[in-house]
């Protein structure tokens, strides 16, 4: 809270009783990286922003290799489509929040740091990334494609290389 801040307004938390039963984790195959994938492009959207182009749509997650200052924040908003000044639409409907969204805080010293989220994951093509001390590279901010470790079962081939690549 900020000093001064005038709470007197705010209703009294009313206690509630425990949800009955046990918590328990949900049983399914875990997430792995399946592919790692080097960004097609790298534009500077205005001073210290920029926009990665990862080439196409996937889920996963970005990988950063970063050396800042100690407490330097980078933001990396994941999105499918630009918006027309060609900033990330970050936008989900089915997900309230900043979902699409990832923050890391720079330890600093003087050594790259690597980071990727290892907890959630997203669906998109395009990154936008602010904080960073410079243009990143595209050794700097990569793609990781994810998927669960289940088993194949069918395979699927025909003669469109459009409904080829669903495989």
């Amino acid at each position: 809270t900020r000093p001064g801040f005038d709470d007197r307004s705010w209703q009294e938390a009313q206690r509630q009783t425990a949800p009955k039963g046990t918590l328990r984790a949900q049983g399914h195959d875990p997430i792995e990286v399946a592919e790692t994938i080097r960004p097609v492009d790298i534009r500077e959207l205005s001073q210290g922003v920029y926009v990665v182009d990862m080439g196409r749509t996937l889920a996963g997650w970005t990988r950063l290799t970063v050396r800042a200052e100690a407490g330097t924040t980078v933001r990396l908003v994941h999105g499918e489509r630009l918006n027309s000044d060609g900033s990330v639409l970050a936008r989900n409907d089915l997900v309230p929040g900043r979902c699409q969204t990832d923050e890391y805080v720079c330890a600093g010293g003087g050594a790259d740091e690597v980071w990727e989220p290892r907890f959630s994951y997203k669906g998109f093509r395009y990154v936008q990334v602010s904080g960073l001390p410079a243009k990143p590279g595209p050794e700097q901010v990569l793609g990781r494609v994810v998927h669960t470790r289940v088993a194949s079962t069918s395979t699927f081939s025909c003669s469109e290389p459009f409904y080829e690549q669903l495989d």
